[in-house]
């Protein structure tokens, strides 16, 4: 056994200030092999010398000792979840047989070591949720032809010159920090890169337009930032692509119609930017998307007729606030998984569908502020009473539309009494009289009912709600 090991152990357990389970305070201890201790693992072949470090989420408090950089046969340290503070000790740059090195979730603060540019064998770096200051040294980390994947938070800016010959770098996480200036063009020659998570920065400038040459990326989000520029057709060409978020950014001009030309997407959400003109018909034939995110823009467009063979797998649709017309066709009651139909604020006209109830997993349905002319009154518009069927809708709105009528008894029905929270109505035309069997929505918590022609008085029955 390594004398040289036990000692750098008892000396990391020496700067331990608050144990609170007791973990190292009664097993670490000598007498005992060091390497039954918890947390400790050796290696037979190397002399029994330390080759993994494992405390995630123990609860400690205190420094990390220099002395770590003592144990020489390393190859996993993972202190995540605890609440270490002080600084990284250079020492740690010495491990060159490091291969993984989490301490996410501390309170370290300082610069990083650029000593960590020296462990050659690393493959994951994960140092994100801490109070680390300064630079991070990613131009020789980025030279580390074994490192796959880097979350480090926070940061300032990415190198201009990123991803050498032999990079293999496949996870890059960044999101949640403090970046400034664009994202460099260098980053098309991360050939391996798999996830690019940017989100939450403020990133400027426009998306790489070779972004595309990225062959392997499965995850691109960078929303919340404020990139500007139209969207690069490249895109078109990331068909392992599963995940796409530009939200909340400053983006301008036409969606790509190569956009459509994305087999693996399941999510994609481009809201709260500036982009205009015609919605690509292509989008509507993905597929594979389970969420699709548009609110808050300019696009225009009517949705397809089939739109229920175009998305099979929907579960959220979220167009609020855009200028999309026309009718909402029938055929998206057919939308079995669709849990969200947010289309407020649109110049949606015709009347909504009465099959809406065949959209059992349906939970929030936002229709207002558009052009639909239901009447209530006429069964074969009486769209409320169909989603009775919707046992798990929540939210409704329906409000500034010239929906006229009277309001259905079925409203309160057993069905709709269980789920329903929010049920936003007003400025329409419905008239008569509130129904008393609204009084059966025990779990309404916002109704909304004003600007209307409505006539006699507030049932008594409101009071149970």
């Amino acid at each position: 056994m390594s004398s040289t090991d036990e000692s750098s152990l008892l000396s990391i357990k020496a700067r331990i200030t608050s144990d609170p389970n007791n973990i190292l305070t009664t097993n670490w201890s000598q007498g005992t092999p060091f390497c039954t201790w918890i947390g400790v693992t050796c290696s037979r072949r190397h002399s029994s010398r330390v080759t993994a470090l494992d405390l995630f989420d123990m609860g400690l408090e205190g420094t990390i000792a220099q002395e770590i950089g003592n144990l020489s046969f390393l190859t996993y340290l993972d202190i995540g979840n605890n609440s270490f503070t002080g600084s990284i000790p250079d020492e740690i740059g010495s491990l060159n047989r490091l291969r993984v090195l989490i301490m996410s979730n501390n309170q370290l603060g300082g610069h990083i070591p650029t000593s960590l540019g020296l462990l050659t064998n690393l493959e994951m770096l994960d140092l994100s949720d801490n109070r680390l200051t300064g630079s991070v040294p990613l131009s020789s980390l980025l030279n580390i032809s074994s490192l796959r994947v880097i979350a480090v938070t926070p940061l300032r800016s990415l190198p201009v010159d990123m991803c050498g010959p032999g990079t293999r770098l496949e996870k890059l996480r960044l999101s949640v920090n403090q970046f400034v200036g664009s994202i460099p063009e260098t980053i098309s020659r991360c050939g391996q890169l798999k996830i690019i998570s940017f989100s939450y920065n403020n990133f400027t400038g426009s998306i790489p337009v070779n972004i595309g040459n990225l062959s392997q990326l499965q995850i691109l989000a960078l929303g919340r930032n404020q990139l500007s520029g139209s969207i690069p057709p490249s895109i078109g060409n990331l068909s392992n692509l599963n995940t796409l978020d530009f939200s909340s950014n400053r983006l301008q001009g036409m969606v790509p119609s190569e956009m459509g030309q994305l087999p693996n997407l399941t999510f994609l959400n481009l809201g709260e930017n500036r982009l205009h003109g015609d919605f690509p018909q292509s989008i509507f034939n993905l597929t594979t998307l389970q969420t699709l995110a548009f609110t808050l823009n300019n696009l225009s467009r009517n949705l397809p007729p089939s739109i229920d063979q175009g998305l099979p797998n929907l579960q959220f649709l979220y167009l609020a606030d855009n200028q999309f017309s026309g009718k909402i066709p029938v055929s998206i009651s057919n939308l079995s998984r669709l849990t969200t139909l947010d289309v407020n604020g649109n110049s949606f006209s015709g009347n909504i569908p009465i099959t809406l109830g065949n959209l059992h997993q349906l939970q929030a349905l936002r229709l207002g502020f558009n052009q639909f002319t239901n009447n209530l009154s006429i069964p074969q518009q009486d769209f409320l009473t169909s989603l009775t069927y919707c046992k798990n809708l929540a939210f409704i709105e329906i409000s500034t539309n010239p929906i006229t009528g009277v309001l259905p008894k079925s409203l309160g029905s057993t069905n709709m009494s269980a789920s329903l929270e929010d049920f936003k109505a007003f400025s329409c035309r419905i008239s008569g009289a509130i129904p008393d069997e609204i009084g059966n929505l025990n779990n309404l918590v916002w109704l909304t009912l004003e600007d209307n022609e409505l006539t006699g008085e507030i049932p008594t029955t409101l009071g149970r709600v």
